[in-house]
């Protein structure tokens, strides 16, 4: 179903005061919107001035002429080269007399044609280098990219590469503190089943232990002297050393050994 559209237009209204009635009219040297209404009171304001008066449809877009400080009556049409600013006819024979001044519509153009000529130059030459280093630095960025990607890839590549073997490096160190620990043990009961060599009369009881019993017999006086001859022996030798002990002790039980054979 086809719907009616209603297209609205903005009303262009009067630029007087706060006049809202619609713009007919249009004054060129104040580029002025005017209503019909408002258009005297436009000119009666500014009654020294000269006002192109037209309707708003043969409007014309031009420099406008503010009015001059020093005489008001006249507008700004001069510019001063000088004192860089716009006076009127009357201060070129006043206050700004014998200074260089132009017509500011001469002036106008001048500015026109130096922004037409950067226009030019900026769409002739500097866009298209402008342009040109582009594509070259979006090359370079690119490639740059590319390389940065790889080396991201190769960083984490080499983060995989390394997980295992981290993860064995700690097995293993977990190994070898248990086998530390079981041989710290096994060192400590050595240690402490071990005989110790600082007391003299373990090496005589371990061996008296080991050796074949023989029969009893009994023991005489002389038996009695010679275990004490052994034992002063035996304490006399003592810091010469387990060796030289041990060696004592075997041969002294090596000769008690042939007197209870001679016995038999």
């Amino acid at each position: 179903m086809a719907t009616n559209k209603t297209w609205a237009q903005a009303v262009i209204t009067c630029d007087v005061d706060l006049c809202e009635s619609p713009a007919q009219q249009f004054c060129n040297s104040c580029q002025v919107k005017l209503c019909v209404e408002c258009v005297p009171k436009h000119v009666d304001r500014k009654l020294s001035l000269s006002h192109n008066i037209v309707l708003f449809k043969n409007r014309k877009a031009q420099l406008i002429l503010t009015e001059c400080e020093l005489h008001k009556d006249e507008r700004c049409k001069i510019q001063c080269q000088q004192c860089q600013t716009p006076i009127c006819y009357k201060c070129c024979i006043g206050p700004h007399k014998h200074h260089n001044a132009v017509d500011i519509t001469d002036l106008v153009e001048i500015r026109k044609e130096e922004i037409r000529r950067d226009v030019h130059e900026i769409e002739d030459e500097i866009i298209p280098r402008c342009k040109k280093a582009y594509s070259y630095f979006k090359d370079d960025l690119s490639r740059i990219t590319a390389e940065i990607n790889r080396d991201e890839e190769e960083k984490e590549m080499l983060r995989n590469f390394k997980k295992p073997i981290l993860k064995a490096n700690t097995l293993k160190g977990d190994k070898l503190c248990i086998a530390g620990g079981k041989l710290q043990a096994t060192l400590t009961f050595s240690t402490l089943a071990s005989p110790s060599t600082d007391s003299p009369e373990r090496p005589i009881q371990t061996y008296v232990g080991r050796a074949p019993r023989r029969p009893l017999q009994r023991r005489t006086h002389f038996d009695k002297l010679q275990d004490d001859e052994f034992m002063h022996r035996l304490r006399l030798d003592d810091a010469q050393g387990p060796n030289r002990r041990r060696q004592f002790q075997l041969q002294k039980h090596t000769q008690n050994d042939d007197y209870f054979s001679d016995s038999d």
